[in-house]
Protein backbone atom coordinates (compact mmCIF):
# COMPACT_ATOMS: atom_id res chain seq x y z
CA UNK A 1 0.00 0.00 0.00
CA UNK A 2 2.67 2.45 0.94
CA UNK A 3 4.16 2.09 -2.52
CA UNK A 4 1.09 2.68 -4.25
CA UNK A 5 0.53 5.75 -2.13
CA UNK A 6 3.89 6.88 -3.55
CA UNK A 7 2.95 6.31 -7.49
CA UNK A 8 -0.36 8.41 -6.66
CA UNK A 9 2.08 10.92 -5.25
CA UNK A 10 3.96 11.25 -8.48
CA UNK A 11 7.20 9.20 -6.93
CA UNK A 12 9.04 7.40 -9.58
CA UNK A 13 10.08 3.32 -8.99
CA UNK A 14 11.09 0.39 -10.93
CA UNK A 15 9.64 -2.30 -13.22
CA UNK A 16 8.63 -5.35 -11.58
CA UNK A 17 8.89 -6.98 -14.99
CA UNK A 18 11.97 -5.43 -16.55
CA UNK A 19 13.54 -3.84 -13.99
CA UNK A 20 13.73 -0.74 -15.57
CA UNK A 21 14.41 2.54 -13.50
CA UNK A 22 11.72 5.45 -13.84
CA UNK A 23 8.48 4.34 -13.95
CA UNK A 24 5.53 6.40 -13.85
CA UNK A 25 2.30 3.95 -14.11
CA UNK A 26 1.38 0.61 -11.76
CA UNK A 27 -0.36 -2.37 -11.34
CA UNK A 28 -2.89 -3.13 -9.05
CA UNK A 29 -4.64 -6.60 -8.42
CA UNK A 30 -7.16 -4.92 -10.76
CA UNK A 31 -5.88 -2.67 -13.37
CA UNK A 32 -2.68 -0.66 -14.62
CA UNK A 33 -2.70 2.83 -13.88
CA UNK A 34 -0.21 5.61 -15.81
CA UNK A 35 0.66 8.99 -14.70
CA UNK A 36 2.31 12.15 -15.12
CA UNK A 37 5.66 11.16 -16.51
CA UNK A 38 4.16 7.98 -18.47
CA UNK A 39 3.47 8.29 -22.39
CA UNK A 40 0.23 6.54 -21.09
CA UNK A 41 -0.52 9.83 -18.87
CA UNK A 42 -3.54 9.39 -17.51
CA UNK A 43 -5.02 5.72 -19.02
CA UNK A 44 -6.21 2.47 -17.16
CA UNK A 45 -5.86 -0.72 -18.95
CA UNK A 46 -7.64 -3.36 -17.78
CA UNK A 47 -6.37 -7.74 -18.04
CA UNK A 48 -8.09 -9.68 -20.80
CA UNK A 49 -6.21 -12.45 -19.56
CA UNK A 50 -7.11 -12.31 -15.72
CA UNK A 51 -9.61 -12.52 -13.55
CA UNK A 52 -10.66 -9.39 -11.52
CA UNK A 53 -8.37 -9.08 -8.38
CA UNK A 54 -6.19 -11.90 -9.73
CA UNK A 55 -2.73 -11.19 -9.15
CA UNK A 56 0.04 -12.55 -11.40
CA UNK A 57 3.26 -13.93 -10.56
CA UNK A 58 5.20 -10.20 -10.27
CA UNK A 59 2.82 -9.42 -7.81
CA UNK A 60 1.54 -5.71 -7.95
CA UNK A 61 3.98 -2.44 -8.69
CA UNK A 62 5.37 0.01 -10.74
CA UNK A 63 5.52 -1.16 -14.45
CA UNK A 64 7.70 0.61 -17.72
CA UNK A 65 5.83 2.37 -20.88
CA UNK A 66 7.58 -0.22 -22.79
CA UNK A 67 6.13 -3.33 -20.72
CA UNK A 68 2.56 -1.91 -20.84
CA UNK A 69 3.34 -1.23 -24.79
CA UNK A 70 4.25 -5.30 -25.19
CA UNK A 71 0.96 -6.25 -23.41
CA UNK A 72 -0.85 -4.16 -25.65
CA UNK A 73 0.49 -5.84 -28.45
CA UNK A 74 0.02 -9.06 -27.23
CA UNK A 75 -3.56 -8.35 -26.59
CA UNK A 76 -3.03 -9.05 -22.70
CA UNK A 77 -4.38 -6.22 -21.49
CA UNK A 78 -7.09 -3.44 -23.00
CA UNK A 79 -7.12 0.74 -23.21
CA UNK A 80 -10.24 0.97 -21.20
CA UNK A 81 -10.43 4.73 -19.67
CA UNK A 82 -8.45 8.16 -19.71
CA UNK A 83 -9.38 10.57 -16.55
CA UNK A 84 -8.75 13.22 -19.18
CA UNK A 85 -10.73 11.54 -22.30
CA UNK A 86 -13.34 9.32 -20.84
CA UNK A 87 -13.69 5.36 -22.23
CA UNK A 88 -13.17 4.26 -25.30
CA UNK A 89 -15.56 2.83 -27.23
CA UNK A 90 -14.14 0.93 -30.31
CA UNK A 91 -13.08 -2.09 -28.00
CA UNK A 92 -15.68 -4.63 -27.39
CA UNK A 93 -12.93 -6.92 -25.31
CA UNK A 94 -11.96 -4.24 -22.91
CA UNK A 95 -15.56 -3.04 -22.54
CA UNK A 96 -16.48 -6.09 -21.40
CA UNK A 97 -13.90 -6.62 -19.24
CA UNK A 98 -14.41 -3.48 -17.94
CA UNK A 99 -17.75 -3.61 -17.03
CA UNK A 100 -16.65 -7.18 -14.87
CA UNK A 101 -14.21 -5.42 -13.23
CA UNK A 102 -16.93 -2.66 -12.12
CA UNK A 103 -19.43 -6.03 -11.20
CA UNK A 104 -16.74 -7.55 -9.19
CA UNK A 105 -15.97 -4.14 -7.41
CA UNK A 106 -19.02 -3.14 -6.21
CA UNK A 107 -19.71 -7.28 -5.26
CA UNK A 108 -16.31 -6.84 -2.85
CA UNK A 109 -17.94 -3.56 -1.13
CA UNK A 110 -21.39 -5.10 -0.87
CA UNK A 111 -19.73 -8.44 0.66
CA UNK A 112 -18.11 -6.46 3.23
CA UNK A 113 -18.69 -7.52 7.24
CA UNK A 114 -20.70 -5.40 9.16
CA UNK A 115 -21.92 -5.10 12.97
CA UNK A 116 -24.90 -4.63 14.46
CA UNK A 117 -25.14 -0.53 13.21
CA UNK A 118 -24.81 -1.86 9.66
CA UNK A 119 -21.06 -0.29 9.36
CA UNK A 120 -17.56 -2.05 8.31
CA UNK A 121 -14.72 -1.90 10.39
CA UNK A 122 -11.12 -0.42 9.41
CA UNK A 123 -9.79 -4.27 8.92
CA UNK A 124 -12.50 -5.08 6.53
CA UNK A 125 -11.65 -2.10 3.77
CA UNK A 126 -8.08 -2.99 4.60
CA UNK A 127 -8.58 -6.32 2.88
CA UNK A 128 -10.12 -4.85 -0.28
CA UNK A 129 -7.80 -4.34 -3.56
CA UNK A 130 -5.51 -0.95 -3.24
CA UNK A 131 -7.69 1.09 -5.84
CA UNK A 132 -10.94 0.64 -3.70
CA UNK A 133 -9.16 0.84 -0.28
CA UNK A 134 -8.22 3.94 -1.40
CA UNK A 135 -10.93 5.49 -2.69
CA UNK A 136 -12.95 4.36 0.87
CA UNK A 137 -10.27 3.99 3.51
CA UNK A 138 -10.92 8.03 4.73
CA UNK A 139 -14.44 7.41 5.54
CA UNK A 140 -13.09 4.89 8.14
CA UNK A 141 -10.82 6.64 9.52
CA UNK A 142 -12.17 7.89 12.14
CA UNK A 143 -14.78 5.12 13.22
CA UNK A 144 -16.11 2.08 11.38
CA UNK A 145 -18.17 3.38 8.22
CA UNK A 146 -21.69 3.01 7.71
CA UNK A 147 -22.07 0.64 4.82
CA UNK A 148 -24.71 2.32 2.95
CA UNK A 149 -21.93 5.11 2.75
CA UNK A 150 -19.17 3.14 1.40
CA UNK A 151 -22.06 1.36 -1.52
CA UNK A 152 -22.72 5.51 -1.92
CA UNK A 153 -18.72 5.89 -3.24
CA UNK A 154 -18.61 3.56 -5.10
CA UNK A 155 -21.63 4.90 -7.28
CA UNK A 156 -20.30 6.39 -10.63
CA UNK A 157 -22.30 9.87 -10.53
CA UNK A 158 -20.03 11.90 -13.45
CA UNK A 159 -19.63 8.63 -15.79
CA UNK A 160 -20.65 8.36 -19.37
CA UNK A 161 -23.14 6.46 -20.95
CA UNK A 162 -20.47 4.04 -22.84
CA UNK A 163 -18.12 3.77 -19.43
CA UNK A 164 -18.43 0.06 -18.84
CA UNK A 165 -16.79 -0.13 -15.47
CA UNK A 166 -19.40 2.55 -14.03
CA UNK A 167 -21.80 0.21 -15.65
CA UNK A 168 -21.21 -3.26 -14.07
CA UNK A 169 -20.99 -1.44 -10.57
CA UNK A 170 -24.50 -0.18 -11.55
CA UNK A 171 -25.89 -3.33 -13.14
CA UNK A 172 -24.50 -5.26 -9.62
CA UNK A 173 -26.08 -3.13 -7.22
CA UNK A 174 -29.65 -2.74 -8.92
CA UNK A 175 -29.33 -6.95 -8.90
CA UNK A 176 -28.31 -6.75 -5.20
CA UNK A 177 -31.25 -4.42 -4.01
CA UNK A 178 -34.01 -6.05 -5.91
CA UNK A 179 -32.30 -10.10 -5.21
CA UNK A 180 -31.98 -10.32 -8.88
CA UNK A 181 -29.42 -13.33 -9.85
CA UNK A 182 -25.83 -12.59 -10.59
CA UNK A 183 -25.20 -15.72 -12.69
CA UNK A 184 -25.31 -14.11 -16.37
CA UNK A 185 -22.95 -11.12 -15.50
CA UNK A 186 -20.67 -12.27 -18.35
CA UNK A 187 -23.22 -11.93 -21.27
CA UNK A 188 -24.56 -8.71 -19.91
CA UNK A 189 -20.74 -7.26 -20.15
CA UNK A 190 -20.88 -9.00 -23.95
CA UNK A 191 -24.10 -7.54 -24.42
CA UNK A 192 -23.19 -3.90 -23.39
CA UNK A 193 -19.73 -4.19 -25.26
CA UNK A 194 -21.50 -4.88 -28.91
CA UNK A 195 -23.74 -1.90 -27.54
CA UNK A 196 -20.90 0.73 -26.96
CA UNK A 197 -18.72 -0.70 -29.78
CA UNK A 198 -21.82 0.26 -32.46
CA UNK A 199 -22.61 3.35 -30.76
CA UNK A 200 -19.31 4.63 -30.58
CA UNK A 201 -18.89 3.31 -34.61
CA UNK A 202 -22.21 5.22 -35.35
CA UNK A 203 -20.83 8.40 -34.05
CA UNK A 204 -17.45 8.15 -35.77
CA UNK A 205 -19.21 7.35 -38.81
CA UNK A 206 -21.30 10.87 -38.51
CA UNK A 207 -18.55 13.16 -37.50
CA UNK A 208 -17.25 11.91 -41.38
CA UNK A 209 -19.94 12.75 -43.11
CA UNK A 210 -21.26 15.31 -41.56
CA UNK A 211 -20.24 18.68 -43.77
CA UNK A 212 -18.45 21.36 -42.33
CA UNK A 213 -19.80 24.28 -40.57
CA UNK A 214 -20.73 27.09 -43.06
CA UNK A 215 -18.85 30.43 -42.56
CA UNK A 216 -21.12 33.03 -41.69
CA UNK A 217 -19.69 36.39 -43.06
CA UNK A 218 -20.35 39.17 -40.68
CA UNK A 219 -23.52 41.87 -41.81
CA UNK A 220 -22.35 45.17 -43.53
CA UNK A 221 -22.96 47.86 -40.92
CA UNK A 222 -26.04 50.00 -41.75
CA UNK A 223 -25.96 53.78 -41.69
CA UNK A 224 -27.25 55.67 -38.55
CA UNK A 225 -30.38 57.27 -39.09
CA UNK A 226 -30.59 60.80 -39.71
Amino acid sequence: MQLYRAFLLGEPGTCIFTGAQDCHAFVTEDEIEATYGSRHDSRHFIWLDRKPGEIGPEGVGYICDDQIDMLLAGHRIAFTHSEMGGPPGENRDGIAAAFLLGADRMSRVLALPVDAQKCVPASAIASLSLGLRVRLEPLAAVAPAPLARLVEKMIPLGATIEDGEARGRLVTLSRAATGTDMTDLQDEAERFAAWAADRAAREETADEISPPCATISPARPQPSPR
